[in-house]
């Protein structure tokens, strides 16, 4: 008797499971399509600006929190405007993903499955072309990123950059829905420990570039290892405004 009810357990489950469609199947992804799925994400964004509280807690070194604004415009035209001197981070400014996987090559799923509505795709990057022959920050080696992707809302929740095993910086991307609802960086995070014989390929991993005059950069010069953590508030974006290649072209010249 125990052993029919069982079996009628049993068969009742799987019913339920066919006719509902729920599964505990793993679904995996290849490359192409987790990086469709991380573009489509941002397909309705032209543009926007943004202003942001930009804090840096170095040993060493200080810098009051600034306020900088900040403007994006496909494909890949990037604004920055700050008062006096900023330790800005690329990778706090340049987080959309067509500019992040321009930069890597040789992509892989190092967890191919969607377990706890994550994955993690690791590139490595492309030598800097800006470098001279010979001054290529990648001559002591690779570096490798790390991209944690949150497939729940498919963007880039986590972002590592390593030589080996050594994870040179590091940030934690916390994002809100603005207008449109699309998702863009509310919180950047950024962490990095960079030792003295790594200097050179540290600004390739996304150590902080001056911006202004009078730079307090040139410090480090007589500084070891650099490491502390740049924190990143973003306001409220205004999107899709329309902004004119000329407004970024003013800061150019």
């Amino acid at each position: 008797m125990r052993s029919q009810q069982t079996q009628s357990f049993a068969l009742a489950v799987c019913i339920f499971f066919s006719v509902t469609g729920v599964s505990f199947a793993q679904e995996t992804y290849t490359v192409q399509q987790v990086q469709n799925r991380l573009k489509s994400q941002y397909s309705a964004l032209e543009d926007y600006k943004v202003r942001a509280k930009l804090n840096v807690d170095m040993p060493n070194f200080r810098m009051p929190g600034k306020n900088i604004d900040l403007a994006f415009k496909r494909p890949d035209q990037v604004r920055i405007d700050a008062e006096g001197f900023a330790a800005v981070p690329r990778m706090g400014v340049t987080l959309m993903p067509e500019q992040i996987f321009d930069g890597l090559e040789n992509l892989t799923i190092m967890e191919n499955s969607a377990a706890g509505g994550s994955l993690v795709i690791q590139g490595t990057m492309k030598p800097d072309t800006s470098e001279s022959p010979g001054q290529s920050p990648m001559q002591n080696g690779t570096l490798q990123m790390r991209l944690t992707i949150d497939t729940n809302r498919w963007v880039i929740s986590g972002i590592n950059t390593l030589q080996d095993t050594l994870v040179i910086s590091s940030a934690d991307i916390f994002y809100e829905e603005y207008e449109q609802k699309v998702l863009l960086p509310q919180k950047v995070v950024i962490k990095f420990h960079v030792p003295e014989n790594m200097r050179d390929r540290g600004q390739a991993a996304d150590m902080p570039e001056s911006m202004g005059e009078h730079s307090p950069m040139t410090d480090f010069e007589n500084l070891g290892t650099i490491q502390g953590q740049i924190t990143i508030d973003f306001g409220r974006y205004r999107i899709n405004t329309g902004l004119s290649d000329e407004f970024f072209q003013e800061q150019s010249r």
